[in-house]
């Protein structure tokens, strides 16, 4: 797995040209995030943030991202988005204001029902709407754009796997990631709409006052509808209230949800793995192993 460390130059360089664009008086109050992984994102002031892709390949796709985000202003529903507030004429970056709240991910232990399910409902009117937009020339994943993305990153993760894995596991999940997921998505079939492609609790945000926000709209694609689902399954509440508000309860659409479910593990087991993140590799590991014993 790459690692996804930047050089201070990269960092420093950045920061002044932040700094030129919004015109601040100094890059010290400008603070990298290197959380990413498609993206490196720095911020500043109160809610401020610029992003700067890691690839031509995300460069390029940073023109509908910023599509998405244009659309959320006109959009007709209860949560809240980013502000474009400063763009690259070539999508070398983009700067935009954020949105108030905490990441779901980090006071999920801590809401009560009743603001559980003002989360889901919230969540579930959003992807209603969303998923009905079009946005010529985003890209499109098909079932075999879905499985041979899971492969690659499997690949990548090999060194990952065969450290955390026994040898009967890793068999097991092999024979997942190249015969019993393909499969299984060719035979529930694929519904591409617009998704925000990225939507789990990091990416949603929750005040005081009852606000639900959404950022991180990199991933923005046609992916079948299921897509957008596959981590709210983490707390049964949210999902449940996003899937009777967004209108679609059906088993056939939980099935699809429950197979991308799983091998959306794969992804984030890369993802931590090229961070260092060793806490989040090992939750990880422990899902994906749940899955293997089933």
């Amino acid at each position: 797995m790459p690692s996804q460390k930047t050089d201070a130059s990269i960092i420093e360089n950045e920061k002044q040209l932040i700094k030129d664009t919004a015109g601040l008086s100094s890059t010290d109050e400008i603070i990298f995030n290197d959380r990413g992984w498609d993206s490196r994102v720095y911020s500043f002031g109160d809610c401020y943030y610029f992003k700067f892709p890691r690839s031509e390949k995300i460069q390029s796709r940073y023109k509908y991202e910023i599509a998405a985000i244009k659309f959320m202003a006109n959009l007709n529903v209860r949560i809240v988005a980013q502000k474009i507030l400063w763009e690259h004429p070539a999508n070398a970056y983009f700067g935009y204001e954020g949105v108030q709240g905490q990441p779901v991910s980090s006071i999920i232990d801590k809401l009560e029902s009743s603001q559980k399910q003002t989360v889901g409902n919230v969540l579930g009117d959003f992807l209603k709407h969303f998923h009905e937009l079009k946005l010529p020339g985003a890209r499109t994943m098909s079932l075999e754009d879905e499985s041979k993305q899971i492969q690659r990153w499997y690949e990548d993760s090999k060194a990952i796997i065969q450290k955390w894995f026994t040898e009967t596991e890793q068999h097991k999940l092999h024979n997942l990631v190249y015969e019993e997921w393909p499969s299984k998505l060719i035979e529930l079939g694929s519904e591409p709409v617009l998704c925000h492609g990225d939507l789990h609790f990091e990416n949603v945000l929750y005040d005081e006052s009852g606000t639900v926000g959404i950022i991180d709209f990199g991933d923005v694609a046609y992916f079948d509808r299921s897509k957008d689902f596959l981590e709210l399954e983490e707390d049964e509440e949210i999902f449940g209230a996003a899937l009777k508000t967004y209108g679609n309860q059906d088993s056939h659409l939980k099935q699809k949800i429950a197979v991308r479910q799983a091998m959306i593990q794969i992804i984030n087991l890369g993802f931590h793995a090229g961070k260092d993140d060793e806490a989040n590799i090992e939750r990880t590991v422990e899902k994906i192993r749940a899955k293997l014993h089933m």
